[in-house]
């Protein structure tokens, strides 16, 4: 399985001066997912596009650069739980766990127009003594635009380590 539609490449941190790090605001990473949706370049190496609800979080970090101070990004595609509605399927594929929102959607604003929304998420394992799992230390932002959008969504995914 190829680990991503770009060529693992950390050349571009050769690009950059030293003490520079890649730490994009919640708006800069909006602006990735819509240069990501209209098929814009992005650096090779910095995201990875990845079914990221195919593993458990520690597995994620083989296929990813890790950033400064723990981050790692990523493309996925996010499917809606039920067709018409707005929660998304977050359910590990295999059973394993799944992501839990903690707080409410925020909204991300530029100019006074919502360009997209952001949520925190953290990752629940599932534990065959506890219905509702575990929670663990693994904690996850998810960006993705407004909720008019189509049954297949792509998002944004922070994960912090």
């Amino acid at each position: 399985m190829a680990l991503s539609n770009y060529e693992y490449d950390r050349q571009w941190k050769n690009i950059l001066p030293i003490g520079f790090h890649f730490v994009p605001t919640d708006e800069e990473l909006n602006m990735y997912l819509k240069l990501k949706g209209s098929n814009g370049y992005i650096l090779p190496g910095i995201f990875t596009d990845l079914d990221i609800y195919q593993y458990e979080p520690h597995e994620l970090s083989g296929f990813v650069e890790e950033h400064w101070n723990g981050r790692m990004y990523f493309f996925t595609l996010a499917k809606k739980k039920f067709g018409n509605g707005n929660k998304l399927e977050r359910n590990l594929h295999s059973g394993k766990g799944y992501w839990k929102s903690t707080q409410a959607r925020k909204d991300i604003v530029k100019n006074n127009n919502i360009i997209g929304t952001k949520t925190p998420l953290a990752y629940i394992k599932s534990s065959p003594n506890n219905s509702k799992g575990k929670k663990t230390s693994w904690l996850m932002s998810e960006y993705r635009f407004p909720s008019n959008s189509p049954l297949l969504i792509k998002e944004v995914c922070k994960l912090f380590i």
